[in-house]
């Protein structure tokens, strides 16, 4: 090949590879566009009106026969690149002015045509000179194939980017398209307390809440076990902001879900059961000895006793437990201990005020206790009152007379003894038991005389006497009043 038509056919061959990387380009561009703004356009359609899952694999179907027939078409492309001819051709269509130079010429430099007379090499030596000047001149707009579809793919990345930025699930969008098969949707519902056991006759409260798409109004869908009508309430908010609905007076079992936008939860199951609690209740109450007060019972719970006292629970519940104890404000609990095959037993001793709770757990692991707390008080033991009756004001007497002297006691449990001190102001006090009796109203009455020759009193001079008693308490007594 003389550097003449080595000239031209690098002219040409560049001439064509130019075309076939903008043809090829172009059919990408267009393949590409025409894939987004099928999948811009269906992710629209069902972001507002959410397509049923066969219109979906539709969508699916005809983005995999877009992209199969691209990928042959672009096999193809590579695989049959454009001739040296195709490229002179179009230079020929672009430029009229050239004539059949270029494209003759071509034929001659690929080894379509061939010399076949003795004059020809020297005819083709002038075309091929003249083609390479006639190329080195012109230019193919090949870029212009590029401008239909790269604007095409322009509106579809942008369509594309305003749905991304504006829909608030575009990722939603894309995978229900794409797969078609799974129960994706737009808006996704998370329910508590989902299945549960609740104690019969309680208020249950279904709290749901919404991701992704917020749903203009939600539904809470339930039905009652053996019945086949589903019931349905709209959710409303609660004082915490959450979308909720309260069954009231839980009797029965049934199923629920909730929905909202295209989202639905799964069935849930609610199960009332009989929660534990006392059936039967005996206290038995032990008081201080020194009481001399015969223990004694009380079927309610609320206890007001004596400090110091012991109290003896004695409780039959309604199920069988697993574990049963009583739990204080400010104690630790104690636990309660089988008695038999019925009835459950603690004992404690009675120090302080407080409040109790019975807390009782069946088999299956379920609580119950008392929603109010129980009282416990525990009051001490008063020291007795004592008074003298008689006289009952100050005296002036002759310092030989002799002065009668009445007292009155009274104590919650008992007065153990009754005794007069006297004394001479400035004197040792004396003191004397007194002997007392029980009258009909309670109090002891004791009676003494006081004869004041024995203080060796002068005239003028004072005595001074006052009655005190004392009770039983030996446990941080005795009690002592004057």
């Amino acid at each position: 090949m003389n550097p003449v038509e080595q000239i031209a056919a690098n002219r040409l061959a560049a001439a064509a590879r130019q075309k076939d990387r903008h043809r090829r380009l172009a059919w990408l561009s267009l393949q590409l566009a025409s894939l987004l703004l099928l999948l811009f356009l269906a992710a629209v359609a069902d972001y507002h009106m959410t397509l049923p899952p066969a219109a979906r694999l539709l969508v699916l179907l005809g983005l995999g026969v877009l992209t199969a027939t691209g990928l042959i078409r672009v096999l193809r492309l590579f695989q049959h690149p454009a001739s040296l001819k195709e490229a002179a051709l179009d230079a020929e269509a672009q430029f009229p002015n050239l004539g059949c130079t270029v494209s003759t010429a071509a034929e001659y430099v690929s080894g379509q045509r061939r010399p076949t007379q003795a004059y020809e090499p020297e005819l083709v030596a002038a075309l091929e000179a003249q083609a390479a000047n006639s190329l080195s001149r012109v230019h193919v707009p090949y870029q212009q194939q590029l401008r239909w579809p790269a604007t095409l793919l322009f509106f579809a990345l942008f369509g594309l980017a305003g749905f991304v930025f504006l829909s608030s699930t575009p990722d939603t969008a894309f995978r229900r398209l794409t797969t078609p098969w799974t129960p994706e949707t737009y808006t996704r519902v998370s329910v508590f307390p989902g299945n549960t056991e609740i104690a019969i006759g309680r208020d249950l409260e279904i709290r749901s809440k919404f991701t992704g798409r917020q749903p203009k109004q939600a539904f809470f869908h339930w039905r009652e076990l053996g019945k086949d009508t589903w019931q349905i309430k709209p959710l409303t908010t609660n004082d915490q902001g959450h979308l909720s609905f309260v069954v009231r007076n839980v009797r029965s079992p049934f199923t629920y879900y909730v929905t909202g936008g295209d989202a639905r939860s799964p069935d849930y199951h609610v199960l009332p059961y009989i929660p534990p609690a006392v059936k039967d209740l005996q206290i038995k109450i032990v008081l201080p000895s020194y009481t001399a007060v015969p223990p004694f019972y009380q079927t309610t719970p609320d206890l007001k006793v004596l400090r110091a006292a012991s109290a003896t629970f004695r409780i039959k519940p309604n199920v069988p437990l697993q574990t049963a104890r009583l739990v204080f404000e400010q104690s630790p609990p104690i636990p309660l201990v089988p008695d038999g095959e019925e009835w459950w037993t603690a004992g404690l001793t009675i120090t302080t005020n407080d409040s109790y709770w019975i807390e009782l757990t069946d088999h299956r692991h379920r609580s119950g206790s008392n929603t109010v707390a129980h009282q416990i008080h525990a009051f001490p033991d008063e020291p007795p009152r004592v008074e003298i009756t008689d006289p009952a004001k100050d005296l002036s007497l002759p310092a030989d007379a002799t002065l009668p002297i009445t007292i009155s006691a009274t104590d919650d449990f008992g007065v153990r003894e009754i005794r007069l001190k006297y004394h001479k102001l400035g004197q040792p006090e004396r003191t004397r038991v007194i002997q007392a009796k029980l009258t009909p109203k309670g109090e002891l009455l004791a009676k003494t005389s006081l004869s004041l020759s024995e203080l060796n009193l002068k005239e003028y001079e004072l005595a001074a006497y006052y009655a005190e008693s004392e009770d039983y308490n030996t446990l941080d007594g005795p009690g002592i009043s004057k």
